[in-house]
């Protein structure tokens, strides 16, 4: 068993040096993160983050570019009140597949939308038993397929670790079984590697080495967000809704002027919840300790 361990232990760091670390490159220049929507920019750093965040940055986006038009009127403190409107004059047939879908969220039912109605539509979105309805889902999947069809990320390579991921769990169980005569230890640093292992599954992504490349670059380029004073000092307000730093600062979840201004912060807080896959991987670890206590009772 003790092999099975250390086994175990270099599986867990092979895949973290394969999906999770990305080496660093102290490149002090960020003009790329320009070019990049931030909805991208937050799904690469976390794809587990906060969904909130990166359609709101997506907002932002369409405002940048001329899609829609956010009238805001100052009010008491940092807080804004806004109507997103809808303009003419660009075809909106030159969106992405996630700006589109996040265009007609916003224009579901009229050309424009309050920011009480849009933070009531955000709120009843993540109230739901499944924390995401289907259309974040169908956000977060055409951000996936964009990356993709950048070459950011491998869809092969994603499945290789998905199907990873099933066989690692049938295996473990085979362990349980094969082994019995395991000691409370052995069982207890089995289910600690076991849970480690799934985690880096879950939160692991199959970059290309452009994606890698990327990933490390935005990486470093929160870090200059989090240091940088521009962020928590007051700005007008057309230089936030125009300044790409702020946009992408709000897809990576960042606390900030610009974030706070524009939303309520219980709203996205109150979308962080824990994810199904997550949860799944817990009951998967309960089911495991099941499985040897039953055994230790035959």
């Amino acid at each position: 068993m003790i092999i099975v361990i250390i086994i175990n232990l270099i599986f867990i760091v092979l895949l973290y040096q394969k999906y999770i670390y990305t080496p660093r490159t102290l490149n002090q220049e960020y003009k790329e993160m320009e070019e990049i929507d931030g909805a991208l920019i937050g799904y690469i750093e976390n794809k587990w983050g906060n969904s909130v965040d990166w359609i709101f940055a997506e907002i932002l986006e369409l405002n940048r570019k001329g899609y829609i038009l956010i009238d805001y009127q100052l009010k008491e403190g940092k807080q804004l009140d806004y109507t997103i409107k809808k303009l003419g004059g660009k075809s909106i047939s030159k969106l992405k597949n996630y700006e589109l879908t996040t265009y007609r969220i916003l224009f579901e039912n009229s050309d424009q939308i309050t920011k009480s109605e849009l933070e009531e539509k955000l709120k009843s979105t993540f109230e739901k038993e499944e924390n995401i309805n289907i259309k974040s889902f169908s956000i977060i999947n055409e951000i996936e397929d964009e990356l993709v069809k950048e070459e950011i990320i491998d869809a092969n390579g994603d499945k290789i670790l998905k199907l990873m991921k099933r066989i690692y769990m049938i295996i473990c169980i085979a362990i349980l079984i094969i082994f019995k005569e395991l000691n409370g230890i052995q069982v207890a640093i089995f289910l600690i590697e076991a849970f480690v292992t799934l985690y880096v599954c879950t939160k692991g992504r199959a970059f290309t080495n452009k994606g890698r490349k990327l990933k490390s670059k935005i990486e470093e380029y929160e870090e200059y967000l989090l240091s940088n004073k521009l962020l928590s000092q007051n700005k007008i307000v057309d230089f936030i809704l125009q300044e790409k730093d702020y946009i992408n600062s709000i897809a990576l979840h960042i606390q900030s002027n610009a974030r706070d201004g524009f939303i309520d912060t219980e709203i996205v807080d109150g979308s962080a919840k824990t994810t199904n896959t997550f949860v799944l991987n817990i009951l998967f670890i309960a089911l495991l300790f099941v499985i040897y206590l039953i055994m230790l009772l035959t």
